[in-house]
């Protein structure tokens, strides 16, 4: 706590001040910590106003330095003596308000430590999020920004008073001043100046500047310019003539690839001819023979028009994909082989839709005459009489039984149908043409979205005819039911995808990142992936847990009419308007699910005895309880903790949940309601960033800032013990950041910021402190199950494994993170895997380890920043994790046992599309063939040469 002083500080002690501010916030709101920060400091005096007298002595070239009370300084022991002397030391007092300052214990005491010393009238506030003085209106459910002693006087003593006070804000928020009016307000109140001098002054220097820079930049162009474009010249000219010699002996390969018979290689060779004539601005050499060839696996089309009109399917058992076309015949491509399987003639218009039953034997179109066609997908034979809907067919669906079929078109009638008779089961009506309908799984359910701008959800069989879910801006023009029935996914043409629970009909999400219409959607079979086809050109994936796109797949640049899962989910299909279809491969992702419901950092997560539910934890103030069956959560504890909860804990018999953090406190709760059973004020003197249960149960160790370790009853949170690490010379004690309590409960591990872990005999109190140590600041602390080892981690990305018995380390250091620092470490229940979670350079903050081999064996990819908390569930099956960018991962721990597995998505398996028919005389369109050629006869140029190519490491990718 911070202590305010006996009296005020004498009213000229400010000229002596060493710092110009001290800015004060919430870890909430570390972002803009930053920003002020540096927008102070930064901050160039206008010259006229440089060393004239303001009110409090000369005014500066600049505001420097300025003090923000940064988290987890490892090089001080007593953070609130720092903080003290820099309050003492600051001429002003900046206060980030929120409204998570506004609960700060921490923030409050520092207003009112100022305050105390005679400064109130130097205390500026600058507003972030909340409304001021929110809390004397509560009915109006907005949230308060400003601190207690902010608002109120504070006496000599720091405590604050009933008489109300109006503190200059300056406020970042839309529509009030906005970032850069609200740093000019804040300096103009520090440099007491007119705010309007400074706003002049500003504009007048943007002028300059940019009138300098241009000026600057056209001389240096006008210099480099000449000499560029001369040696432009003489490269052009070079590369011309080097593409030039290239395109005439590829052709000569061309023609003796094609005189031995090898379709394929002539193929690949006179692709790359032609684009190599084209870079030496030449036409293709030998069209005649070009235009002859053709690869084998794809016979060469004789359609005129190619476009595809939006059909694609792919069959349920993922081996068949259908393309509607414009075309005289529409295709069904074998996706194995690469190859057309059947051609199907256009007997009744162009095809507009498409399906295939759930056994993949019967294949259903529409067309844009109204009639629906049904085809045996196996023979290409009709399987039954055609069947009238009357107008142009938009869109059909089968039921997942296969017994219902649901059709409807431009005259927004929908129409559910039986399959096998023909009868109709219901009817439904939109104001305007249907885009899309989907069926839910059981059947009983029907989606649809409208040129009407609806999305609605029809009982199929119900009394009760359906809900409007939303009427958009935009009409909706895609639909899909994730696999269980709890989701909708609709893709608008505002370039979105919404995203509804189902259960409580609200919409949950919205997906941004196409841009243009989202014109087809579908889930993978395992509802974890969603994918989206665009008028935008590509293909994106979608997490559906977390709501995170994943992966762009890029096509042609042509509108991507629909896209569709293969059953497994392990392809997508997209097809594209210039008659291009892409089959992708999708390999498996690591992680099994995400849980994203923190609005911060999650640091502590921990499974209950029982592995059915997971407990999370960090900057956001709450605590969640996650269902892990249904990866929902069961419930949140929400405003118990004022400051950051930093770790949470189940007791071995899963009656209890311990939570404790930066606010100096920790809560026992029931776990069987949700309700607080014990709480402990002030149970460190500093913030406090770790805890663990005894393996009986019977007492509670935390490890605090204080430097101390201490010993806790259950359930009453009685002191049972402290136990106190060594003092330096100045008499402060070093930081504890990790405990752990060993399996027989004889031995409690921490770990400190003087780098050393120490071992404490719970039977006498006594400490023992293990060499050689961390080069850096130590961290996590995790005992194996058998008790035999101990694993550390440290500043420098080190971990060390201890020889519990022997009090000395386990082999070498573990080095596989990026020297930086480890912030959690997990033993599997087994003890054969341990998990290390750290900083990240490269996303692969996650890492395991083979404990007997000491060798790393998994990179576990996924979280976005750090990893911040690890967890093995009791059966050894899952490991999750929590990131500082706010999700919590469930990864199966099978897929990393015991080799590591490809983790992205790769390249394209195949572009179906006929090519050399019409060589290209575009640059472009000749880039785009060699490609596609390259891509089917799996060749590549080495050289002039062509050789097989090269198979993808795809765990070299990232998504």
């Amino acid at each position: 706590m911070i202590e305010p002083p006996d009296a005020p500080a004498a009213p000229d002690a400010a000229s002596e001040s060493r710092y110009w501010a001290f800015i004060s916030y919430s870890h909430a709101d570390e972002k803009w910590g930053k920003w002020l920060h540096r927008a102070l400091e930064t901050y160039r005096v206008p010259r006229r106003l440089v060393g004239r007298p303001g009110r409090l002595g000369p005014r500066p070239r600049r505001l420097f330095p300025i003090f923000r009370d940064r988290e987890e300084l490892p090089s001080t022991f007593s953070l609130s003596d720092k903080i003290q002397a820099a309050l003492r030391d600051s001429r002003y007092l900046v206060v980030i308000c929120s409204p998570s300052s506004a609960v700060s214990r921490w923030v409050n005491e520092e207003v009112a430590s100022f305050k105390a010393r005679g400064r109130e009238d130097r205390v500026l506030c600058l507003i972030v999020d909340g409304e001021p003085n929110a809390s004397d209106t509560p009915d109006r459910g907005l949230l308060e920004c400003f601190p207690r002693a902010v608002r109120f006087r504070v006496d000599a003593t720091g405590e604050p008073t009933e008489e109300r006070t109006e503190p200059i804000a300056a406020d970042v928020r839309a529509g009030k001043d906005g970032p850069a009016n609200a740093r000019l307000k804040l300096l103009a109140g520090m440099l007491d100046v007119d705010l309007d001098d400074l706003r002049q002054r500003e504009r007048r220097r943007r002028f300059w500047r940019r009138l300098q820079v241009a000026t600057a930049a056209l001389l240096v162009l006008a210099t480099i310019g000449g000499v560029w474009y001369r040696e432009h010249q003489k490269t052009a000219a070079s590369e011309r003539a080097r593409n030039l010699r290239v395109a005439q002996l590829l052709i000569t390969k061309t023609k003796d690839a094609a005189a031995r018979d090898d379709t394929a290689t002539a193929a690949f060779y006179g692709a790359q001819s032609i684009k190599h004539s084209l870079l030496a601005g030449d036409a293709p050499l030998d069209a005649d023979l070009l235009s002859s060839l053709s690869v084998a696996a794809l016979p060469k089309s004789a359609d005129t028009d190619d476009r595809l009109t939006g059909a694609v399917a792919f069959s349920p058992d993922g081996g068949w994909l259908f393309a509607g076309s414009n075309a005289e015949t529409s295709l069904l491509w074998d996706v194995g082989a690469r190859r057309i399987r059947l051609r199907l003639p256009k007997n009744h218009g162009a095809v507009t839709a498409a399906a295939f039953d759930p056994g993949s034997r019967l294949l259903v179109i529409g067309t844009a005459d109204g009639t629906i066609q049904f085809w045996n997908a196996a023979t290409g034979a009709e399987a039954m009489p055609a069947r009238t809907h009357g107008g142009r067919l938009t869109a059909v669906a089968f039921s997942r039984d296969g017994q219902l079929l649901a059709a409807a078109g431009d005259d927004g009638r929908i129409e559910i149908t039986r399959v096998a008779t023909g009868a109709v089961v219901n009817g439904f009506a939109h104001e305007d043409r249907v885009h899309c309908l989907a069926f839910s799984a059981d059947g009983q359910r029907l989606a649809s979205g409208s040129q009407d701008r609806t999305l609605r959800v029809w009982n199929v069989n119900g009394p009760v005819r359906g809900v409007t879910l939303a009427r958009y801006a935009e009409p909706v023009r895609s639909v899909a039911f994730s696999p269980d029935g709890g989701l909708l996914a609709a893709g608008t043409w505002d370039t979105t995808i919404k995203l509804w629970d189902l259960v409580a009909e609200r919409e949950i999400a919205a997906l941004s990142g196409h841009r243009k219409s989202v014109d087809s959607i579908a889930f993978a079979g395992d509802g974890t992936l969603l994918a989206s086809g665009s008028q935008d050109g590509t293909v994106k994936l979608w997490e559906v847990s977390s709501r995170v796109q994943i992966a762009t797949l890029a096509g042609r640049g042509k509108p991507v009419t629909a896209v569709a899962f293969a059953p497994e989910g392990n392809a997508v299909g997209s097809a594209s308007i210039d008659g291009t279809i892409t089959v992708w491969r999708v390999a498996p992702r690591k992680y099994r699910a995400t849980f994203a419901g923190h609005a911060g950092a999650v640091r502590s997560v921990a499974f209950s005895p029982d592995g059915a539910r997971l407990a999370s934890a960090g900057d956001d103030l709450s605590i969640k309880v996650w269902d892990l069956a249904t990866r929902r959560p069961l419930r949140s504890l929400e405003r118990a903790h004022t400051d950051s909860i930093r770790a949470v804990a189940f007791s071995p018999d899963g009656r209890w949940l311990a939570s404790s953090g930066r606010d100096y406190r920790i809560i026992l709760w029931d776990a069987a309601t949700g309700k607080p059973a014990a709480v402990k004020e002030r149970a460190h003197d500093d913030w406090i960033f770790a805890h663990a249960f005894a393996p009986d149960g019977r007492y509670l160790a935390s490890a605090g800032w204080d430097g101390l370790v201490k010993l806790w009853k259950i359930p009453d949170l009685a002191l049972l013990a402290t136990l106190k690490e060594s003092a330096d010379v100045k008499g402060t004690r070093a930081p504890v950041g990790g405990v752990a309590v060993s399996p027989d409960g004889r031995w409690v591990a921490s770990a400190s910021n003087d780098t050393t872990v120490k071992l404490w005999d719970t039977t006498t109190g006594a400490g023992v402190t293990l060499r050689p140590g961390h080069p850096d600041l130590a961290r996590p602390v995790a005992f194996s199950p058998d008790g035999t080892l101990l694993a550390s981690g440290g500043g420098e990305g080190w971990i060390r494994l201890w020889d519990v018995a022997r009090r000395q380390p386990s082999g070498d250091p573990l080095r596989g993170h990026h020297s930086l620092m480890i912030w959690a470490l997990a033993f599997s229940p087994d003890g054969r895997l341990l998990a290390s979670g750290s900083h990240s350079q490269d996303r692969q903050t996650l890492r395991l380890w083979d404990v007997q081999q000491r060798r790393l064996i998994g990179w576990l990819t996924g979280h976005r920043d750090f990893t911040l908390t690890v967890a093995f569930s009791p059966d050894g099956q899952h490991l999750a994790s929590g990131g500082a960018d706010g999700t919590i991962r469930l990864w199966a721990v099978n897929d990393f046992w015991p080799t590591r597995e490809s983790e992205s998505v790769v390249e394209p398996g195949a572009l179906l599309r006929p090519f050399l028919a019409k060589p290209p005389y575009r640059l472009d369109e000749a880039e785009r063939l060699a490609h596609t050629v390259g891509a089917l006869t799996r060749l590549e140029l080495e050289g002039t040469d062509a050789i097989p190519m090269a198979t993808v490491d795809a765990g070299t990718r990232q998504p």
